[in-house]
């Protein structure tokens, strides 16, 4: 069996964003507060799953509560890079052959304009609950 692309992927996970809603989101939110956030060190990391919503949303919503409460102007998060685009088959086909190239492009921080990030999903529900965090503590995402 072929495995999804990220483009595939990133519209499975928003058919589930979709599904969930407005009112989804906000339940997970109303379990990660009635769970007792914890605040947010700003000297931690928090690491968090990026699977299905339904399945560890509250975790997610938890880790958005937490910085949307810490009120900081700027937040690191780090996703991973699930296969790049389907354009970029060949590349990554050469860096799982391990050429020292093909891995020093893939393997290596992308800013968020990089095309190889434009299908990817990793992150994608975190900046949904943030958003939603973010409304209703009435603070900037």
């Amino acid at each position: 069996m072929a495995s999804l692309t990220a483009r595939a992927w990133r519209a499975f996970y928003a058919d589930e964003r979709a599904a969930l809603g407005e009112a989804g989101l906000s339940r997970l939110l109303d379990e990660a507060d009635e769970a007792r956030v914890e605040p947010l060190p700003t000297s931690r990391a928090r690491i968090f799953p990026h699977t299905r919503l339904s399945v560890t949303g509250r975790m997610v919503a938890a880790t958005a509560l937490a910085v949307v409460r810490a009120r900081l102007e700027e937040v690191v998060a780090i996703g991973v890079l699930h296969g790049a685009r389907r354009e970029d088959a060949a590349l990554v086909a050469k860096a799982r052959t391990g050429d020292p190239s093909a891995l020093a492009l893939l393997r290596r921080v992308h800013d968020p304009s990089s095309p190889f990030v434009a299908e990817e999903f990793s992150l994608d529900g975190f900046a949904a609950l943030l958003a939603a965090a973010a409304a209703r503590e009435g603070a900037p995402a």
